[in-house]
């Protein structure tokens, strides 16, 4: 066997061996991919339950103070407050998802 065919052989070889490490690296790659993916939408769910759970709460706050509170000036303050509250969930929920 000549020099140039044993040069020829292993070329072949390493472009075998790079292609599989390639292949390798990219099928890795999918699956890092596929796990990040399902924990950011796992992270969406939460912030979304964490969100809805807080607004639930603002709003047992809100109407326990207008429950029991006779002036007008705290009746206008705590909607204020609920609606800057509301909005800002809002727009955290829509920037997460």
């Amino acid at each position: 066997m000549s020099s140039e065919k044993i040069i020829q052989k292993i070329g072949q070889l390493y472009h075998q061996k790079l292609l599989m490490l390639v292949k390798d690296v990219s099928l890795v790659l999918v699956v890092v991919v596929a796990i990040v993916e399902s924990v950011v939408r796992l992270l969406v769910v939460v912030v979304v339950v964490v969100v809805v759970v807080v607004v639930v709460v603002v709003v047992v706050v809100v109407v326990v103070v207008v429950v029991y509170s006779s002036s007008s000036k705290v009746v206008v303050v705590v909607v204020v407050v609920v609606v800057v509250v509301v909005v800002v969930v809002v727009v955290v929920v829509v920037v997460v998802i």
